[in-house]
Parts: structure tokens; C-alpha cells; sequence
């Protein structure tokens, strides 16, 4: 196989090969019910609360406190403002974002695999096992494509030698870091150590080429912080975007620790004794790992042998991202931020068992066919296992084709569930208790309280301030957020008290896994139990849904302070 034909292919087949991929990224996840489904509170209630505040003119973290980075809310607020304020809306935008993520993917694996063979296979395993196929409504979705964005666009660097491109991988790193910190670091180290690799594979005399070359791909991010830093500067927004992202970066962790049930490797020796010992109970969490040690150690190799090419620089890039990303997801590794991390390895694994195939096909030919035919059984019959599991389109087919029902595979198939008719949640098909708790909170508050009027919702049920219309209180949309720092839980206490809301809207009891996980910290249930004392003290209930109470405040001569 010649150079060319291995490395660049024609664009007609670059493109066929892209388009076929993309199709079927898009079949294969297909899920007509993505609105039926119990809504997932927490995870909504990051967002559509706001939202809300975004489109009533606030300013993130001047006027209101929000987890991630702005550019997270931006995106789907001006989808929001173009195709409805509607909870159906954003799931949309999720589900968009997750296929699209998959989607940039396959353009990076096109860059970085020669043979079709392993192209198609990567693509097969790459969506089977990172596909977030229970959260792709609510959760991830663009934040995780926009870095790999920046790796593309680096890609096209290498490729086609345009510093243009490092303007845009700079841009698009730039946009990742407020969109996502960790992400934007990510694509960072991926972006930097690639370009490190490039300066020093063209010599000595060159490497000054690798200032110059971060001095375009810097001046992608300048051209994205600069504006947006004049904008939160002259927003009064700069000082607590720095406290909101300090806050998260150095005490999220310690506020809200992982699930008991999620024990990960404290330091490098229970890292390696988890990698060694198919027995131990993070094995399978470990096992990517070694996909990292031989790329990596193989792209050393490669780089001092002087056998680099665009696609092992494009794969130098994609192992600095993953690499990070792989060990922040290792604080939650039951979490989809794990599955999501995956993505790159799993490129990189084809890329390297492609390598070895390509090595040892003059050599031994007979043995590398078997060596293929190992790797197809093993893709394709890991595939259709979780295809056949877990992915809608795929049963669907299945069943079609065998004569058997397909009702059943339709989400809360066995249980009574109601489709809204609210205006914020018109289309939802959701279990019948959820369904009240959403129709009588809305009908109670939008009768008794005018709009603009602040309500309270606690503990993490910021997402009915969205869909009641009303403001949440204070700066913290989501309350156990402002546990993150003992200076915010203080500040809205304290605007609890100055400026009591009318109504408060409490669920009424806590599950088993907020008490695990948030109460393993003493001061949180400290927090909690403040700020439910003081409602139970100033507030009398006047009305119980399924899952809710809602209070009204009552004046009482303490308050005045």
C-alpha cells in the first residue's frame, strides 16, 4: 500500500466512507420516544431555570450561579429562544449534541485510520459502548463535542499545513474551556503536546516553529477570552465568574463525594494492582489504560524512529485529550462522563491494532488475516450485544423482523403514564405521578403568584421554576449548589431572610441516594437541615402533591432584622 493512498485518501472515498459512518451513527441511535421518560430534576434543573434568567436579561454568575461555563448555556438558551421555551426543546438539543459528538468522532477516526476494515469496526464499537444511551436527553451532549472540535481542527493542521486551522482549534479550545473547564483543558494538552511532537520531528532548526505555531493557535483563544472577559468586566460578572470557578474547581468534589458504591484507585499503587488483577472490582474501569500505554509508548517510538505522519500527529492530539479526560471521569466511574471519556480510546485501540496489521501483514500474511478475523468476531459480537440490549433502533429492527411485538420497547411501556398538556412541558410523556406533581404545582403557583415573583424551590427542584414561569431565589436556581462554598450557603440564607419568598415548593422526602452521597459530608446535612428548619419555622403548608409540599410564608415579628 502506498504512502498516499494510506494516509490521504481521495476525497470521493474520505467523504463516502464519512457519510456512510455518519448515517449510521445517526440510524443506529434513533429513539422516536426520547420525550417518554421520567424527567430527570436535578439534571434539568442545571439549566432550564437559567435559561430563564438568560432570557430575562441576568448576567451569569453576577445575577445567578451556574455549574459550568457560560458558553454550556448560551448555545441551548438561543435554541430555546428560536424553537420555543419548552422542556422538549432542550432534550432535543441534548439528543442533537450527543449524535453530533459521535459524529465528530468518526470524522477524527477518518483522519487517523487508513483501512476501511478498521474505520468501519471502530465505528461499530465506538457507538455501542459510548453512546449515552440513558442521559442523551439531559445531560453532556455538545459540551463533550466542542473539544473534540478543537482536535479536529488540528488535524487539519497537520494535513494541510494552514495555521488558519490553529486559529480555529484555538477558537474552538477557547469555547470548550467555557463551555467546560476540564474540557477545555483537555483540549489544551491535547492540542500543545501534538504541537510539541510536530517542532521536534522537523529538527533542531525548526523547533522555534512550535512559538510560532502556538502563537496562532493562542491567538484563537484570545480571540474568543478577550471579548468575553471585556463583557463580564463590564458586567460586573468578572469577579464571581473567578470565585464561581475557583469554588467549583477546588471544593465540588469534597462537597458532593461519589456514591459509596463507586471506590476508585486512591493513587498509582491501587491503579496498578486494579490493572493486573482481572479479579478486582475496578479491573474493567482500568483495562483503557493500556490502550493509552501503547499508543502512546508506539507514537514514541514512531516520532524518534522520524516515521510520523499527519494521522499519528492527529492521534498524538486525540491521546493528550482522552488521556486527561479519562482520569477526571475517575471521579464518578459509574457515572456517563466514563463512557464519554472512552471516545477517544476507543479510536486510538483501532488505530494501534490497525498499526500492528499494517506492520505485520509483509511479514506474516496468513497470520495477520487471522489476526483481522480475531478482531472482526470479537468487534462485531460486542456490538451486537449492546446493540441488542440497550439500543432502541436496533431492537425495533430485531423485532420487526422476527414477528415480534414492539410496543413493549417503548420507554414506561408498563407503567400509567400521562402526556402534559402545561405549556412549558406540552408534549412529555411522563409516569402519572410526576405528571401531578408538574400540573398541580403549576396550576397552585400560577394562580396565587404574578409573574416576576421569586419562589422558592428546594432542595434541587430549580427546574419547576422554569416551567410555573416564575424566578427562583436569590443567585442558586439548584440550593444544594450554594453548599459548594460556606460563604454562598450564608448568602442565601441570608436572602432567604431578607426577602422571604411568598411560596416555597419542598420535596417531601429525600432519596436514598441524596442522603448517601451528600450526607456523607456533615455540613451538608447541616446546610440542608438549615435551611429546612427555617422554612418550617417561618412557612405553614397549604397544598401536598404526590412527591410535594408547598408552604406560604407567614410574617412573623422575628423575622424583622
Amino acid at each position: 500500500m502506498k504512502n498516499k493512498e494510506r494516509y490521504a485518501p481521495s476525497s470521493r472515498r474520505l467523504n463516502s466512507d464519512i457519510w456512510i459512518a455518519a448515517a449510521f451513527v445517526v440510524l443506529i441511535t434513533l429513539q422516536p420516544y426520547f420525550l417518554h421518560g421520567k424527567i430527570n430534576l436535578f439534571e434539568l434543573g442545571i439549566y432550564l431555570p437559567n435559561i430563564h434568567a438568560l432570557h430575562h436579561g441576568q448576567v451569569p454568575y453576577r445575577d445567578f450561579f451556574y455549574l459550568r461555563g457560560p458558553f454550556e448555556l448560551y448555545v441551548p438558551a438561543w435554541v430555546m429562544m428560536v424553537f420555543g421555551q419548552e422542556v422538549s426543546v432542550l432534550m432535543a438539543y441534548f439528543y442533537a449534541g450527543s449524535v453530533l459528538t459521535l459524529i465528530l468522532f468518526v470524522f477524527l477516526g477518518r483522519k487517523i485510520l487508513s483501512t476501511r476494515f478498521f474505520f468501519y469496526l471502530m465505528i461499530l464499537v465506538l457507538v455501542a459502548r459510548t453512546f449515552p444511551r440513558v442521559v442523551f436527553t439531559y445531560w453532556g451532549g455538545w459540551r463533550f463535542g466542542v473539544g473534540a472540535l478543537a482536535i479536529l481542527f488540528a488535524a487539519m493542521y497537520f494535513y494541510r499545513k494552514d495555521k488558519r486551522w490553529l486559529v480555529a482549534a484555538g477558537v474552538a479550545s477557547a469555547c470548550a474551556a467555557l463551555t467546560s473547564i476540564e474540557i477545555g483543558a483537555c483540549a489544551l494538552v491535547g492540542v500543545t503536546v501534538a504541537l510539541l511532537a510536530f517542532a521536534v520531528y522537523h529538527g533542531r532548526e525548526d523547533r522555534k516553529n512550535f512559538l510560532f505555531d502556538g502563537a496562532f493557535y493562542a491567538a484563537g483563544w484570545l480571540v474568543i477570552i478577550i471579548p468575553y472577559g471585556i463583557y463580564l468586566a463590564l458586567h460586573q460578572a468578572w469577579g464571581p465568574y473567578v470565585d464561581a470557578l475557583w469554588a467549583v474547581v477546588t471544593n465540588m468534589e469534597n462537597t458532593f463525594p461519589v456514591a459509596p458504591t463507586s471506590r476508585v484507585p486512591q493513587d498509582v499503587g491501587e491503579a496498578l494492582i486494579a490493572m493486573v488483577n482481572p479479579a478486582h472490582k475496578n479491573f474493567k474501569h482500568m483495562t483503557p489504560a493500556y490502550g493509552y500505554i501503547f499508543a502512546i509508548g508506539y507514537l514514541i517510538v514512531q516520532l524518534r524512529r522520524r516515521q510520523m505522519n499527519p494521522a499519528k500527529f492527529t492521534a498524538i492530539a486525540l491521546a493528550g485529550y482522552g488521556l486527561v479526560l479519562y482520569g477526571a471521569a475517575f471521579r464518578n466511574i459509574e457515572a456517563s462522563q466514563f463512557e464519554m471519556a472512552l471516545q477517544p480510546e476507543k479510536i486510538l485501540l483501532f488505530f494501534i491494532l490497525e498499526e500492528a496489521y499494517l506492520w505485520w501483514r509483509p511479514h506474516q500474511l496468513r497470520y495477520a488475516r487471522m489476526g483481522m478475523i480475531l478482531v472482526l468476531l470479537s468487534s462485531m459480537g460486542y456490538a451486537m450485544q449492546r446493540y441488542n440490549h440497550r439500543f432502541f433502533a436496533f431492537q425495533y429492527l430485531r423485532n420487526t423482523l422476527l414477528c415480534r411485538p414492539t410496543l413493549l420497547l417503548q420507554p414506561l411501556a408498563n407503567e400509567e403514564r400521562v402526556m402534559l398538556g402545561l405549556n412549558r412541558v406540552k408534549g412529555l410523556v411522563i409516569p402519572k405521578e410526576q405528571a401531578e406533581d408538574f400540573i398541580q404545582v403549576s396550576r397552585f403557583l400560577q394562580e396565587r403568584t404574578s409573574a416576576g415573583e421569586p419562589v422558592l424551590m428546594f432542595p434541587e427542584l430549580g427546574a419547576y421554576s422554569f416551567i410555573i414561569d416564575r424566578p427562583f431565589v436569590g443567585r442558586f436556581a439548584t440550593a444544594t449548589f450554594a453548599w459548594i462554598s460556606d460563604r454562598w450557603h450564608k448568602e442565601f440564607l441570608a436572602g432567604l431572610r431578607l426577602r422571604p419568598a411568598r411560596f416555597a415548593v419542598v420535596q417531601r422526602e429525600l432519596s436514598h441516594w441524596f442522603q448517601e452521597t451528600y450526607f456523607k459530608v456533615p455540613t451538608n446535612k447541616e446546610k440542608y437541615e438549615e435551611v429546612l428548619g427555617f422554612i418550617q419555622e417561618y412557612y405553614t403548608l397549604v397544598h401536598s402533591t404526590p412527591s410535594l409540599d408547598i408552604y406560604t410564608y407567614r410574617h412573623t415579628p422575628s423575622m424583622d432584622i
